[in-house]
């Protein structure tokens, strides 16, 4: 088994910071939504929901703060320090890296399908919206480079 590198290339890094900011994002974000399923306290109209199986932000707001901020924020612990863990060793025989590199590339698929899905369920409402629709891609879209960058997969290679 090799060990880990000491130094953190500037990737390694630029995760760290991306899940802060999506992790944040997102608890915050479900976290309203959970406390307004109308969406009306983070000025979000109700009527934005009329064309998706949801009658209020409450599901939403749920998988927001579950799974994009459940995920994103305790993960960044282990993107600094990626010790290894016994469940997911059968992961690391696979991929052949520690599982905190598989787990950035997976958060990167989960935020573009999660903005994906969004997009297609509400259409475009306002420029707001679509801003920032293109900041949450441009995050999945950034997890899924630098996580895919040869010097973040060294670093984390077993």
């Amino acid at each position: 088994m090799k060990a880990i590198r000491q130094t953190r290339p500037v990737g390694v890094y630029s995760l760290v910071f991306l899940l802060g900011v999506l992790g944040l994002n997102a608890l915050l974000a479900g976290f309203g939504f959970l406390g307004d399923p109308t969406g009306k306290s983070m000025g979000i109209p109700l009527e934005w929901l009329r064309a998706t199986p949801f009658s209020d932000f409450f599901i939403p707001g749920l998988i927001l703060f579950c799974v994009l901020g459940g995920i994103s924020a305790p993960h960044n612990f282990r993107v600094v320090d990626p010790a290894p863990v016994g469940v997911m060793r059968g992961l690391e025989r696979r991929t052949h890296e520690y599982w905190a590199w598989s787990a950035c590339l997976t958060v990167g698929a989960v935020t573009l399908i999660w903005i994906a899905v969004q997009f297609l369920m509400l259409g475009v409402r306002n420029p707001m919206q679509i801003g920032l629709e293109v900041f949450i891609a441009a995050l999945g879209l950034a997890f899924v480079a630098l996580s895919l960058l040869s010097s973040v997969r060294r670093y984390y290679a077993r």
